[in-house]
C-alpha cells in the first residue's frame, strides 16, 4: 500500500501544512478523495497565501483542495481489523 498512488475514494489525513506557505490548521483532518485534478487543469491556487502552483489536488467533501504531497493514503478498514492486536493482561 505505501507505495499505491492515492486514488478516487481513498481515505486520507493531511500529513504536512501547505508546500506554498505552511498553513498547517489542517493538519491531522481525515476525508475521503472526492475527485484528483493535475497540473494540466491549470494552476491551483492556495487559499492561504495565494500562490497559483502546478499541482496535483485532491477534494474533500467541503469542496476543499489539497496538494497530494501533504496527504497520507490510510489504511482501509478491513486491512486494520486483520492485524494481530496483543492481548491486554490484567496483573
Amino acid at each position: 500500500m505505501k507505495d499505491e498512488p492515492i486514488i478516487v475514494g481513498d481515505l486520507v489525513m493531511v500529513i504536512k501544512p501547505t508546500i506554498c506557505c505552511g498553513y498547517g490548521d489542517l493538519m491531522g483532518r481525515p476525508f475521503t478523495v472526492l475527485a484528483i485534478v493535475g497540473a494540466e487543469s491549470g494552476p491551483s491556487i492556495c487559499k492561504q497565501c495565494g500562490l497559483a502552483s502546478s499541482t496535483v489536488d485532491a477534494q474533500e467533501a467541503d469542496k476543499r483542495w489539497h496538494d497530494i504531497r501533504t496527504l497520507k493514503k490510510m489504511p482501509p478498514q478491513t486491512e486494520l481489523e486483520s492485524v494481530d492486536q496483543p492481548e491486554e493482561v490484567c496483573v
